[in-house]
């Protein structure tokens, strides 16, 4: 199984080409279809990404904490907001259906208030069709773990600032530093350190230590993530509280979260059915620090960010990637994290996907947290270190063969979702790895390795057709340079303000980064997986993050 994913993917780039020199059109119009294809790709990928942009600009809006206090009075909350939606109504002559301020006369700000009060009632909603079977915001504990090995304190200081000034109640908030003992020197330091300077922040602070080469594990994160969660949940039981109440949020140790992340969470939490057997994605931003990076780098992480933020508009499809959380009870049903593997972000999705037979997903929050790009020392180690982390997210592909293993084990889930399932997980590994490879270099088979062929009809008009369709599909570039300049952080104050236009030129260089840092990173995975040289007997490998501006 684990030959699969390189077989097709060099199968895909290879076979077009053979079959150039003796059926060069029928290769054409495949390529044809594999550009039109791509154009309607583009066209859906624009869209979402449009509407995503506006979903987490619309969710960042929302008061969440407010909700939460409003979900232990439903009833009376929905009352005093329908009266203030009928007075605005009334007022400005608004109705739900209208999508922006576009009349005469109407003004900005009484609109904002009308549509963020529609909001809230759509989410009010969602608590009232559960019933009774919504429990008390106040009841439920957020365990967060940050997982680290060598990183210093620059890395780390941040992420614990941005947790300690979030919007919701401390007592609330359990937190656990995970260090490792194969960096013991620099554990003790960031103990010290930062339990000196966060210690009662939040509700428990907590530090581990995790023991190194214990058996049944790898050097990877979620060794040490899991050995976190055991140590703290001997705290929860001193405490009595049920794992039912506890929501873990497994974050990178660059995570800083948005002021509203655990307010959303819990509301999104007690929002959905049988909440504690799901998992829950925030809007991944790839934003710290972009000032600082290369172009590359830049476009690395806004594209991830993009396509992450496309992803959360089709749940069925998204899988967990980076930061997420999952409730503690799903975390113990399911056997923690894979403690051998790289990917356990993912990897969690799929144990809890099989463990429930399909019957609970990943639930979108849209709330954004943001991570570092990647910045190292100096330019080509800064480069070097992007290409190793995009295959590390591209070695997600090891999820395959378990994928196609549970199918085959399970006889519950009904066949078409497993077919499903496997379909995505397919197209999305294979389309990473030949996409662009596809479009830039197999597309030209036909021309060169037939001369007869341009001298027909359809060797004619093939480059023309092709161009048409690319050309439309650039469209797809224009609204990327668009919603990356809308999401910049702001602009650093000691940053000359024409920095800020080198965000446009760099998408010049995208069909050239899309070979070098997407193709080839996934074919490196994919080749690794099927030669059985595994990224695991390595460790898991931290990428470097420097503090200031590389030389």
């Amino acid at each position: 199984m684990e030959m699969i994913p390189a077989l097709l993917s060099y199968s895909i780039l290879t076979l077009p080409i053979v079959f150039a020199f003796f059926t060069p059109v029928i290769v054409a119009y495949i390529v044809i279809i594999f550009d039109l294809f791509w154009f309607f790709r583009v066209v859906s990928i624009s869209t979402y990404l449009i509407l995503g942009y506006f979903k987490v600009h619309k969710t960042a809006a929302i008061d969440w904490l407010s909700l939460c206090k409003k979900s232990s009075q439903l009833t009376t909350s929905l009352k005093q907001i329908n009266n203030k939606l009928r007075f605005l109504e009334k007022e400005y002559d608004f109705n739900p259906k209208q999508k922006g301020p576009f009349h005469l006369g109407v003004k900005k700000e009484p609109f904002e208030k009308y549509r963020l009060l529609l909001d809230q009632k759509k989410e009010l909603l969602k608590l009232k069709k559960l019933g009774r079977d919504v429990p008390s915001w106040r009841s439920i504990y957020h365990l967060v773990i940050i997982p680290t090995y060598n990183e210093k304190l620059h890395v780390l200081i941040p992420s614990l600032e941005a947790l300690a000034k979030t919007k919701y109640p401390k007592d609330r908030i359990i937190f656990v530093l995970a260090t490792e003992e194969r960096a013991l020197s620099r554990a003790k330091q960031n103990i010290h350190a930062l339990k000196k300077r966060f210690g009662n922040k939040f509700g428990k602070f907590m530090a581990t230590i995790h023991p190194k080469d214990l058996p049944g594990e790898n050097k990877v994160k979620s060794a040490n993530t899991t050995y976190a969660v055991r140590y703290a949940e001997k705290f929860l039981v001193q405490k009595k509280i049920k794992p039912e109440q506890v929501i873990v949020s497994a974050m990178d140790c660059d995570t800083r979260v948005h002021p509203q992340y655990f307010a959303c969470l819990t509301f999104k939490y007690l929002a959905t059915k049988k909440r504690e057997c799901h998992t829950y994605q925030p809007s991944i931003m790839l934003f710290n620090r972009i000032w600082d990076v290369p172009a590359v780098n830049r476009l690395a992480a806004i594209g991830s960010s993009f396509w992450l933020m496309i992803e959360s508009l089709r749940p069925e499809r998204m899988r967990i990637f980076s930061s997420h959380a999952i409730g503690l009870k799903a975390l113990q049903d399911v056997g923690y994290w894979d403690k051998t593997i790289i990917p356990d972000d993912s990897r969690i999705y799929w144990q809890v996907f099989f463990h429930y037979k399909g019957k609970v997903g990943l639930v979108p929050l849209h709330i954004p947290v943001y991570l570092d790009a990647v910045l190292a020392e100096n330019y080509f180690k800064t480069i070097k270190e992007q290409y190793l982390q995009l295959r590390r997210w591209s070695w997600g592909v090891i999820d395959i063969p378990f994928v196609l293993k549970n199918n085959l084990l399970d006889n519950k889930i009904p066949l078409w979702r497993k077919v499903l399932q496997t379909y995505r997980i397919f197209e999305s590994f294979l389309t990473w790895a030949t996409m662009p490879l596809f479009l830039s270099i197999v597309s030209w088979a036909p021309l060169v390795a037939s001369h007869n062929f341009s001298k027909t009809i359809m060797g004619y008009n093939y480059p023309l057709i092709g161009n048409i369709v690319l050309s439309c599909a650039m469209i797809g570039l224009v609204v990327s340079i668009i919603i990356s300049l809308l999401l910049l952080p702001p602009q650093p104050k000691n940053y000359p303000f024409w920095k800020r236009f080198i965000f446009i030129p760099q998408w010049a260089i995208f069909p050239i980064f899309t070979i070098l840092f997407s193709s080839l990173p996934a074919l490196d995975s994919q080749t690794r997986l099927l030669l059985g040289k595994y990224l695991e007997k390595k460790g898991f490998r931290v990428t470097i993050k420097e503090k200031k501006v590389m030389r």
